[in-house]
């Protein structure tokens, strides 16, 4: 296995060099970050490794609960977790991007803008600023929704700006905001994966995208080099929101490995509940321990031990019982519930395999940054190739949001 030099910080070292370790690395344990817990107990790996799942089988909730978000920082285990959570920090250590502070301190939120959404966008635009060659003649805010960011870079650069979003009712909202405040900023209504813009490209200028999901900030970056367009500054989001069940590698250097990512692989990237509220979070567990409990009883009833994958579910089915729960569920899935099933107990059972599921989950947890690492250099390879100057790091702190590495490209 590659060695990481714990002296080195990423901006110091080839990137390139620093992909193709980190792609070896992720092939290696595999098995680590590719299997599921919640789909299959015992996960495979607890054979190779049963010291360390030994201890993480007899975490107390709140062990779990504090280092569920970086897990990392659970330095009394048995090796060699203690490796590979060092290992997962050199392979996700990204430089803090300069940003042009004094550009931003004066501007007060918007009405109607939320006020973690407002830091991310004031971050994010420090970041432009900071790095953008020159004074653009237009500016493009990719996947916009109301525009709260082509706003702030229309004040900030005296620059008009060009809002693509495919939402009617967010481009209706967002042009009433523009015109109130007196800033040149046009939406045009558009699907940004359906629809030809090469004309808006064509306009020249830089083009910005901050958290848009999956296939289209790669459609974004794809249609930049197609148009050689001059300056480009995306922060990913929602990775696993791709087009297709397998991720489709953009560098060529990404294209020659063997390494594979499945749809469920790039939701890892995602799991991390940095700034969720206490609420959602209870409302998360929640649905997690009833989808185990239903999963266990369905397992048990039909003698098929697989996990069942029965999509995503409307909020209010979770505030009822777990019985009126499980119904709704078989009913819309077809499902052949047992008769007289005991209700009660197979909801203890849900929450009780929750906490070993979750405990599990910190060996897996290890990767999550280092995996969105790997995303976020492929994207930027593919930008090198391309004819760019990249760089890439993060804009803002983590408690703003997670999803805060952010790549810069120009021309």
């Amino acid at each position: 296995m590659p060695q990481f030099d714990q002296t080195k910080t990423f901006d110091s070292i080839d990137r390139r060099e620093h992909f193709s370790n980190l792609s070896v690395w992720l092939q290696l344990l595999t098995p680590l970050w590719s299997q599921r817990p919640f789909v299959e107990l015992p996960v495979a790996w607890e054979k190779d490794y049963p010291a360390v799942a030994r201890v993480l089988r007899n975490l107390t909730q709140d062990q779990i609960d504090a280092y569920e978000s970086q897990p990392s920082d659970f330095t009394d285990m048995p090796e060699p977790f203690g490796q590979w959570a060092s290992q997962a920090l050199g392979y996700s250590s990204w430089p803090e991007l300069e940003t042009n502070r004094p550009a931003i301190d004066g501007l007060k939120r918007p009405r109607r803008v939320p006020g973690r959404k407002w830091e991310q966008v004031k971050h994010f635009t420090a970041a432009v600023i900071a790095h953008h060659p020159r004074k653009r003649s237009i500016w493009l805010d990719w996947c916009a929704g109301k525009g709260h960011l082509g706003r702030t870079l229309s004040e900030l650069t005296a620059s008009p700006v060009r809002c693509i979003e495919s939402d009617l009712r967010l481009c209706q909202q967002g042009g009433e905001l523009a015109d109130r405040a007196g800033l040149e900023v046009e939406f045009v209504n558009a699907d940004v994966l359906e629809t030809d813009l090469t004309d808006e490209f064509n306009v020249g200028g830089g083009v910005v995208a901050l958290h848009a999901c999956g296939q289209l900030h790669m459609q974004l970056i794809v249609q930049a080099v197609r148009h050689s367009i001059d300056f480009l500054a995306v922060a990913p989001c929602c990775y696993h929101r791709i087009a297709g069940q397998h991720y489709r590698p953009m560098s060529q250097a990404a294209q020659k490995l063997s390494l594979e990512f499945g749809k469920h692989h790039l939701r890892l990237v995602a799991f991390d509940e940095v700034v969720a509220t206490q609420g959602r979070k209870n409302i998360r567990r929640r649905e997690q321990a009833w989808r185990l409990g239903l999963d266990l009883m369905l397992r048990e009833a039909s003698g098929d031990d697989r996990y069942r994958s029965l999509g995503p579910v409307p909020r209010a089915w979770l505030t009822g019982s777990f019985e009126s729960f499980c119904h709704k569920l078989a009913e819309r899935e077809l499902l052949s519930m047992p008769t007289g099933f005991d209700a009660a107990k197979a909801e203890r059972d849900g929450w009780q395999r929750l906490v070993t599921v979750r405990a599990l989950g910190l060996v897996r947890g290890l990767f999550r940054r280092p995996l969105e690492s790997w995303l976020l250099l492929d994207r930027m390879l593919f930008l090198n190739e391309s004819g760019y100057r990249v760089a890439g790091g993060t804009f803002c702190a983590p408690e703003v949001t997670p999803r805060n590495l952010m790549i810069l490209a120009s021309r």
